[in-house]
């Protein structure tokens, strides 16, 4: 069953900490999972990255 997210925070080089409603946490390297092309090129640009929500 998934799990709702419940924290998010942005971390240095594509890093993200998430936090679980099962407190299950960690952090996670967007730059491993993901090419910046196509509908992810925006993610290239920090400023834009950083508006994470």
């Amino acid at each position: 069953m998934l799990k709702d997210i419940v924290a998010v925070e942005l971390r240095e080089n594509y890093h993200l900490y998430i936090r679980f409603e099962d407190e299950v946490e960690g952090i996670v390297d967007l730059s491993k999972l993901i090419k910046f092309t196509g509908v992810f090129a925006p993610l290239q640009n920090p400023k834009y990255f950083a508006r994470l929500k």
